[in-house]
């Protein structure tokens, strides 16, 4: 599902998916707290065994490493760290900054749309909500310039060819726009993946 050369934060976002560290301490967070809520025998005997490298010292070390205040960090304060981590990295980043720019993000929350379009239809909304449609100006590295093969007159910019190029579109029907491209309804999101669908075919077929 996922094209090649995807950035990194551009996945993160788009997906939801929170990275394994994240996780785990967001977990073990978590289990702490609920722990200290509904003490359980054994497990809170185990808490407090303070063997070296047993879950309590394993716990202590990593709200230090997160927060000198170990009392005051809670698993929200990991996602909110996560979210920083990930916007800072996407700075800079053209592809990831216009998703960012677009869409919120809701880490750890899975797009409705993922679960509710096929594996081929999610594809295709995530590859255009990140820049990543074969056309020339996303893939400069595998084109010899940048000037659309339509219509051989402007830079062929995903933009170009999903709504402006006078060699794909004779009217206004035919054209995916991004408040098409970046709406939560599925129904709608499935008639935006055909015109993307058409639109990459006629270029498709111009290149050959």
């Amino acid at each position: 599902m996922v094209p090649q050369s995807t950035p990194t934060e551009s996945l993160y976002i788009e997906t939801g998916l929170l990275d394994i560290t994240t996780i785990t301490t967001k977990n073990r967070l978590n289990m702490e707290k609920r722990l200290h809520k509904h003490p359980e025998r054994l497990a809170t005997k185990i808490m407090e065994i303070g063997t070296k490298g047993g879950w309590k010292e394993k716990t202590t070390k990593m709200k230090t490493t997160i927060n000198s205040e170990m009392e005051t960090i809670t698993a929200s304060d990991i996602i909110k760290k996560y979210t920083n981590k990930i916007n800072t990295m996407a700075e800079g980043k053209t592809k990831t900054q216009h998703l960012l720019n677009n869409t919120t993000w809701k880490p750890g929350i899975r797009p409705k749309y993922m679960n509710k379009l096929t594996r081929t239809e999610a594809s295709t909304i995530f590859k255009a909500r990140t820049r990543m449609l074969d056309v020339k100006n996303n893939y400069r590295g595998k084109y010899n310039d940048t000037k659309c093969r339509k219509c051989d007159a402007e830079t062929e910019t995903q933009e170009h060819i999903l709504e402006e190029c006078p060699g794909i579109h004779k009217d206004n029907s035919t054209k995916a726009t991004r408040n098409d491209i970046f709406q939560d309804e599925h129904t709608k999101l499935r008639a935006t993946v055909e015109k993307i669908t058409v639109i990459m075919r006629k270029l498709d077929e111009q290149t050959k």
